[in-house]
């Protein structure tokens, strides 16, 4: 049994290593845009330290800030989000 957990270990490691490199038709574009940005995404807003992340974004900047919410409907995803950066000011 052991054997054979470590053996599917082993696979598995094998397996990412694989995946972990690009295929060759996948390059970043040729030129890099340069400037402020307008716009971004933040993952995480609600949470303990994005609330503040995302407060400072707003605040030092003009960012048009998107944050991917988890909620049980799109219609009660704002509300949380209003309700959370309320609680940091």
């Amino acid at each position: 049994m052991v054997e054979h957990d470590a053996q599917a270990g082993r696979h598995e490691v094998d397996r990412m290593l694989v995946d972990a490199v690009l295929p060759d038709e996948i390059r970043p574009p040729s030129s890099i845009v340069r400037g402020v940005p307008r716009c971004a995404l933040l993952t995480g807003s609600c949470g303990f330290l994005g609330r503040y992340v995302a407060r400072e974004l707003l605040r030092r900047s003009d960012l048009r800030l998107v944050c991917l919410v988890r909620e049980k409907s799109d219609e009660s995803a704002p509300a949380r989000v209003q309700r959370i950066f309320a609680s940091v000011g």
